[in-house]
């Protein structure tokens, strides 16, 4: 063995021995199983976010992120950008997947377990019952399941760790953490509108904080705190206050949820099929029907819930006062304006994250009463097993967790057989958003369309056509993702009279198999079913005529990759200095938000660290 040889053996044999030491050292103890939760989490939210299906608004999503940043648009019909440009960004970085698509759900979803820690030890002065909370957390179906294009868990990330930095606050009074908590709250917001909920709730929480210290709520410090807090939210908020400026300005509209704010006559007819858009915030406030997610407190995660009782009832018996108003507050105040806001399951993931405090605290206390160690370990145990065969339960969120999804299956087909050069034609009972995500970044259209296309190609002569490699694909189930086909009974025959005849009678390509799940996905009855089939044609066809498809796309307003900003509604001109200075500071405000986005992934990490050594 020559030397270099011997050298690398070596090294790889400290590597292995101080990682052996590391594991099994008593030092640090709490850091390394806060890592390995991490870590578990961590794997099964990645699991989540390779397989799970689709839900129709996170394909909407996923859709119109692709070729945001430079379409160079402030914000969107529907929600502020941030969300949008990270998961643009994941795309231009990972390519059109779906792991990109719920790339930051996934990062950002994990690391709520580090402030679930961070938040319960702060608390309760326990990092055992912090160590619990961030258990909970971990191991939520809820949560867990949520992994995927949709900006809940971002914004949630985001506001926690708003919270987290505003408690070191009122711990120090020093104005450096309500200066970074206001830069959350802010990067929150511009990711989501209910941000802002938990910035109410952490004011209110703050009152009372310094009300039960005998201090004055209004000193020369907190007004200072309040004004940086509140100013550099506003800042964070340019860009989206911008666009409904611009918009409302150059057309007399603004987005969908300012609209339910500030009604416009030529929003509400713009808006006027979409679901919610007849009532206004204020109308949901005091109407009951919107606090049907009650619910949520106790069905996803009953195992959660329970323990959050049991730690609730300890938080009385020992007067953890501190503890109790936190979780009233973050669960009460946000839990109703959210239920005005959206009624959505995906918007009230705050609901296991604040539960996982007292349910530490709950099995903390039961724990600390018994006195044997293996009685404690099967407590445990039992608790983690539990909480691992309810995440075959898809409670408000898309099945297939233990599965890839038939949806997944394809767009990974899409990825690995389909190129630019290609046409993709879908079966329109395939739901619009679902085309938009799996056809990005190529070229589609659907089936009626492709039609007339073919038939306005066989005119054109044979010197300006070129053999294109046209994949079809075909909803094998009659319906996926509308949800109404049943009800058009007159589109079925129709389209499965058509396709034969473009496909020639072939066979398919690729049968896309799915699986049904009668109860839980790990016990229940399983069975497998067709979902997709794509057919494979070659044929003649211009070109040119392949790419102006994409100019003819749009769905809910958004042309395709925002390749034909001409054809969008929510396009608009900037006149005047002043109005391209606010442009051009708005545009800056979204990129310091996404490099703040990056930089508190390891901030995060970060504060665990040092909460831990």
């Amino acid at each position: 063995m020559d030397e270099n040889a011997k050298k690398k053996d070596g090294l790889i044999d400290k590597l292995i021995s101080k990682s052996v030491d590391f594991i099994f050292s008593k030092e640090n103890k709490i850091w390394k199983m806060l890592l390995i939760m991490l870590i578990a989490g961590f794997i099964l939210r990645f699991i989540a976010a390779l397989n799970l299906d689709v839900l129709a608004d996170d394909m909407v999503h996923a859709s119109q992120s692709a070729g945001i940043i430079s379409s160079l648009a402030l914000s969107t019909h529907s929600n502020p950008p941030l969300f949008y440009c990270l998961t643009d960004l994941s795309f231009l970085t990972l390519g059109y997947t779906t792991l990109a698509s719920r790339f930051f759900p996934l990062i950002f979803g994990t690391l709520i377990i580090l402030l679930s820690f961070l938040i319960t030890k702060e608390l309760t002065s326990n990092e055992k019952v912090a160590l619990f909370a961030a258990g909970f957390t971990a191991f939520s179906s809820f949560l867990i399941r949520n992994t995927f294009s949709e900006a809940s868990l971002a914004i949630f990330f985001f506001s926690f760790l708003g919270i987290y930095l505003g408690l070191l606050f009122l711990k120090t009074e020093k104005l450096l953490f309500i200066m970074l908590s206001g830069m959350a709250f802010g990067v929150g917001t511009l990711a989501k509108y209910n941000a802002p909920f938990f910035a109410l709730a952490f004011v209110c929480y703050s009152a009372i904080f310094f009300k039960s210290k005998k201090k004055p709520i209004f000193s020369k410090n907190n007004i200072k705190a309040i004004m940086l807090f509140g100013i550099i939210i506003i800042l964070f908020s340019v860009p989206f206050l911008a666009f409904n400026y611009f918009l409302y300005k150059e057309k007399g509209i603004t987005d969908v949820y300012f609209s339910r704010i500030i009604k416009t006559e030529k929003s509400q007819q713009l808006y006027a099929g979409l679901a919610g858009q007849e009532n206004s915030f204020f109308d949901n406030l005091t109407n009951p029907e919107t606090y049907g997610g009650i619910i949520l407190f106790y069905r996803p995660d009953a195992i959660l819930f329970l323990f959050s009782i049991i730690g609730f009832f300890f938080f009385v018996l020992n007067k953890n006062k501190k503890a109790i108003v936190f979780s009233a507050v973050f669960l009460i105040i946000p839990f109703i304006l959210q239920s005005a806001g959206s009624t959505l399951y995906k918007h009230f993931l705050f609901i296991p994250i604040v539960l996982s405090i007292p349910a530490g605290y709950g099995v903390y206390n039961i724990l600390k009463a018994i006195k044997q160690t293996r009685v404690r370990q099967f407590i445990i145990c039992m608790i983690l097993i539990a909480m691992l065969i309810n995440l075959g339960n898809a409670f408000g969120t898309p099945p297939s967790f233990s599965i890839k999804s038939p949806t997944s299956q394809l767009k990974n087909y899409i990825n690995e057989n389909i190129n630019e050069n290609n046409l993709i034609v879908f079966d329109p009972r395939i739901y619009t958003a679902r085309t938009f995500w799996l056809a990005t970044p190529n070229h589609f259209m659907d089936i009626p369309d492709f039609v007339d296309y073919y038939n306005t190609n066989i005119d054109i002569p044979a010197q300006y056509k070129k053999n294109t490699d046209i994949y079809i694909i075909e909803c094998a189930t009659d319906d996926c993702g509308w949800g109404t086909i049943k009800d058009q009974p007159a589109l079925n025959e129709s389209i499965e009279a058509i396709i034969p005849k473009i496909t020639s009678g072939k066979s398919p390509e690729k049968i896309i198999k799915g699986t049904k799940f009668e109860s839980n996905e790990f016990f229940g009855k399983k069975e497998e079913y067709s979902a997709y089939k794509v057919y494979k044609i070659t044929i003649p066809f211009v070109p040119n005529l392949v790419k102006e498809i994409d100019k003819t796309n749009s769905f809910y307003f958004v042309p395709y990759m925002y390749r034909n900003m001409n054809s969008y509604i929510f396009n608009y001109e900037v006149n005047g200095n002043i109005n391209k200075f606010i442009w051009g500071f708005a545009y800056l405000m979204i990129f310091a938000a996404i490099f703040a986005a990056i930089v508190s992934v390891f901030f995060v990490i970060y504060l665990a660290y040092l909460e831990t050594h």
